[in-house]
């Protein structure tokens, strides 16, 4: 009865972080994402935990990326000296 109620808290967290992700917050879907995988990971579903490293990794690049694409716009708008 615990195992049900654990697998349902992880697919709640990863029904949690597809809908962040959709919605742009990007940052509490990957907390959401290792949240879920930590629970399969405790309960021995590591198969589970494993497949889930995809789109967890997936959506890290695209922070990592936006994050590079902020930066480097930031430069391009600075002042130039003269």
């Amino acid at each position: 009865m615990l195992q049900k109620l654990y697998l349902i808290y992880a697919v709640s967290y990863l029904f949690r972080a597809y809908s962040r992700w959709g919605n742009g917050d990007k940052q509490r879907a990957v907390k959401y994402f290792q949240k879920a995988i930590d629970i399969y990971r405790t309960r021995g579903l590591l198969d589970i935990a494993d497949q889930l490293l995809v789109p967890l990794s997936i959506l890290q690049n695209q922070i990592k990326d936006e994050q590079e694409n902020q930066y480097q716009t930031e430069i391009e708008d600075e002042p130039k000296a003269k």
